[in-house]
């Protein structure tokens, strides 16, 4: 399998094109989805300063109100105006005026905590709760300066800041507001009101905010000295701005991200109107990002399963696509490798069926011109053979005749019937023996009666050594191989001799190949290049066609000895013809 296949290709561009518009319209999505978010977190928040704000602003408007009326009630301001009583009922009737008027305003059902001092007569006081505050009635006390100071301003109102416990029932005082009593007549302070603020009333008012979880929310005057918050209690009285920088503070109503201690907090500020206080709202960025993390983390599942989704899908698609082209690719292979019977028989009704219906037709033009060419040169191959040993039979038979000639003309008959008896076997050999190719024992028997004939012709001139590997005896050799071969030595090598000449026919196995060798100790090599070339040629031509390539043929002079090498492989292939008794 190559390492970029057209399923692999396929896939890749299907995953891309699925994955790149899904992860362009997530991002698309989240990022407005996440405007939102901030968009209606910040609503929401703005919408929660606001309603607590004017919860806020009515509420301490109302308390204002209350402050106000019994500052400018005239009954009130002629109680207060007494230097003293002349009697205890005097003092008592007095009391339960106070007690109607303050009753009158419904604070007592309320639960507002309110407290009545002259300045002329010490014991003309009261207060609607069960016990009369000592910070309220020490005139020279500390506590009770700071408060008045806190009314020295044109409206003879304001408010103090401190944190301390309520008696009665535990509970936290954060705001008093105090309101100077003149005498309408002489504009005289003749007394004073206040009124205590409880903690729990800001807590109400803290408990619909939604974000509960990290956040913090203060209440500050106008100088930022924290009234009170929503978690810590313990900074009424503390400056906000110890915390952050008041020029944050300075454009109104804003909202900006700042690092406090060691965390990153969004601040919400928010001026209210009527009271002149502010609110602020700090929420750890983490509390603002929980929504954000929470779309990031479902829009994160839902890319990865509609990845899934899209990887699988172009998987199948790709597989689809691509198994045609796959089974044709590797029909094609199989009949790279010869096997021409196979064909592409899938149906797809497109252009890869069109391919399949080609490559078919194409198979069996192959197939077709394979056998035709093949014929052709099974044919040319059998005529060359035939040829070739048309060339050679005549050869050898016109040499022994002529040998035989030669011995009648010397009278020497027995000697010629020997011969004529040799030649007798070898053209019955020739003759009955169609096939071509012969094992090697068959073809020294025929060189067997060709020796003989030889030696009667040369008398005692020819002495042959045999060396021959009998294991090598059956295997197949093209037929009259050898024979040229030894008729070249003996005619060219041997016989121009003076002395006695010595044939060596050596048959060995070298390397897993056959080692044939005609050895003499005739004239030399160029007796034997110049006597027979052309049988020397034709044995060439017959080992080409037999075994192509791989077969070596040499001639050479080794000291006094002139060597013919062939080396052949150990099989050949056989043809039909070679096989049986019929062409």
């Amino acid at each position: 399998m190559r390492n970029k296949s057209f399923f692999r290709r396929i896939f890749i561009s299907f995953t891309i094109v699925s994955i790149l518009p899904l992860l362009f319209m997530t991002t698309v999505i989240y990022f407005k989805n996440s405007k939102l978010i901030d968009k209606k977190i910040q609503k929401n928040i703005d919408n929660e300063m606001i309603m607590m704000g004017r919860v806020i602003d009515d509420t301490l408007y109302n308390l204002n109100n209350i402050v106000n009326y019994i500052a400018e009630n005239k009954e009130m301001q002629g109680l207060l105006s007494k230097d003293g009583y002349e009697s205890y009922d005097e003092k008592f009737r007095d009391k339960q005026k106070m007690y109607v008027l303050v009753n009158s305003i419904e604070v007592k059902s309320k639960d507002i905590p309110i407290y009545i001092m002259s300045m002329n007569n010490p014991y003309c006081r009261y207060s609607n709760q069960q016990n009369y505050e000592s910070i309220y009635g020490a005139k020279e006390g500390y506590g009770f300066q700071k408060i008045i100071s806190a009314s020295e301003n044109q409206w003879d109102r304001g408010y103090y800041i401190h944190r301390r416990v309520d008696g009665k029932e535990g509970k936290d005082i954060v705001l008093t507001m105090v309101r100077k009593i003149r005498d309408s007549s002489s504009n005289e302070i003749i007394g004073y009101v206040f009124l205590d603020v409880y903690d729990e009333f800001f807590d109400n008012i803290f408990v619909n905010s939604s974000m509960d979880e990290g956040n913090n929310i203060y209440v500050v005057d106008e100088d930022g000295i924290i009234v009170t918050d929503k978690r810590d209690k313990m900074e009424t009285g503390f400056n906000y701005y110890d915390r952050v920088d008041e020029s944050y503070f300075v454009d109104g109503d804003i909202s900006f991200k700042t690092k406090i201690g060691s965390e990153n907090r969004y601040i919400y500020f928010r001026e209210l109107e009527g009271s002149g206080l502010k609110i602020i709202q700090e929420i750890p960025t983490k509390l603002l990002n929980r929504d954000r993390v929470l779309i990031v983390e479902t829009f994160v599942f839902v890319l990865i399963f509609l990845l899934i989704i899209s990887v699988w899908i172009s998987y199948m698609f790709s597989r689809r696509l691509s198994n045609p082209i796959k089974v044709l690719s590797r029909k094609m292979e199989e009949v790279s490798k010869g096997d021409r019977s196979t064909r592409f028989e899938i149906k797809t009704g497109d252009e890869i069926e069109v391919l399949g219906d080609a490559f078919n037709q194409m198979v069996e033009d192959i197939d077709r011109l394979i056998h035709e060419v093949y014929l052709k040169q099974y044919l040319l191959k059998e005529a060359e053979i035939k040829e070739l040993k048309a060339q050679i039979d005549p050869h050898f038979l016109y040499n022994t005749l002529e040998s035989v000639k030669w011995l009648i003309k010397l009278n020497e008959n027995e000697k010629a019937a020997m011969m004529i008896t040799a030649l007798g076997k070898l053209m019955r050999e020739s003759i009955e023996n169609k096939k071509d190719i012969v094992s090697i024992r068959e073809d020294l028997n025929f060189i067997d009666n060709y020796i003989t004939i030889q030696k009667i012709r040369f008398e005692d001139k020819i002495e042959v050594i045999k060396s021959i590997d009998k294991k090598l005896l059956d295997v197949k050799i093209p037929k009259y191989m050898i024979q040229p071969l030894v008729e070249n030595a003996i005619i060219h090598g041997i016989e121009p001799l003076d002395d006695k000449g010595i044939l060596e026919i050596r048959i060995f196995k070298r390397d897993g190949y056959i080692c044939i060798q005609i050895m003499d100790n005739g004239k030399g090599i160029g007796a034997h290049e110049s006597g027979n070339s052309i049988a020397l040629e034709n044995i060439r031509k017959r080992l080409e066609l037999y075994y192509g390539g791989e077969f070596q043929m040499s001639l050479y002079r080794d000291e006094n000895t002139t060597v013919s090498e062939i080396i052949i492989p150990m099989n050949i292939k056989e043809s039909q013809d070679d096989k049986g008794n019929y062409s």
